[in-house]
């Protein structure tokens, strides 16, 4: 083996160690299949980090039966494509990796070679819907070349607008765009209603008038607390008022149809 490759594992195993001096337990180093001492401390790394990892509570982290569990998940948002669209400020840390570097890159661009296989399968099943919530256990690569088994919650869409990305805008680029007060779960019945809804769903060319969209607006919002029902519905009343003047020559709701 070249002194090169060596240097290389090396490297892995300082970013490991500055990564447990840290507090960060979820990551492991990939083997090798080398049979040295480097491989050696490569499965005591691997294996003192997961003894750790399960030997007390992290914030969150649930214990279950004796095993640590993440329930702060990974969440990522993919086009049609399959390219990441949009993240949580979570996914930045455990990847380690800057927000720009992860938006626009295909999925499957983080994933090791065995959980490549397993989101390709997943991936075909998605394809078949326009709009598809899931959760998987799947292992990143993180930067430094470590590995982060995860949960991940991945949603997908095609053709529903940017309604979804709303939500998980970053502060600064929200306040420029009007405000849209549903919550995430409601925009997700407004995609689902949009098929389905036996009044006021698409029609069979896949248009929808603004009358029909205020109303799974409306319908959406039907299971929101009493504190925040009316403002939601004054809400999507405004939001359907401004679709109709942005298809009309306006622009202030331009980003929600581009």
């Amino acid at each position: 083996m070249s002194d090169q490759i060596k240097n290389e594992r090396m490297q892995r195993i300082n970013q490991m160690l500055l990564e447990m001096a840290g507090g960060n337990f979820f990551y492991r180093l990939e083997r090798s299949g080398e049979n040295d001492n480097i491989e050696a401390l490569v499965v005591i790394l691997n294996m003192l980090a997961e003894e750790i990892q399960e030997s007390f509570l992290h914030q969150g982290y649930v214990n279950s039966k004796g095993t640590t569990k993440p329930i702060v998940q990974m969440f990522f948002m993919l086009n049609a494509n399959g390219i990441i669209q949009m993240i949580n400020q979570k996914t930045c840390t455990i990847l380690s990796t800057l927000y720009n570097d992860i938006i626009e890159k295909p999925f499957d661009s983080f994933l090791t070679k065995a959980s490549k296989t397993k989101w390709k399968n997943t991936w075909k099943a998605l394809q078949q819907k326009d709009f598809c919530d899931t959760s998987l256990e799947l292992t990143f690569k993180a930067k430094g070349q470590l590995l982060v088994p995860n949960s991940c919650y991945i949603t997908t869409f095609k053709g529903i607008g940017k309604a979804k990305l709303y939500n998980f805008l970053p502060k600064d680029e929200k306040a420029k765009i009007p405000e849209l007060s549903l919550i995430d779960s409601q925009i997700s019945t407004i995609a689902k209603d949009y098929y389905a809804d036996a009044n006021f769903c698409r029609n069979t060319d896949g248009t929808i008038n603004l009358w029909n969209v205020y109303n799974l607006f409306t319908g959406a919002n039907k299971g929101s607390y009493i504190d925040s029902f009316l403002s939601r519905n004054v809400n999507a009343f405004s939001f359907s008022k401004g679709l109709a003047e942005t298809i009309n020559g306006g622009n202030s709701y331009e980003w929600f149809l581009n």
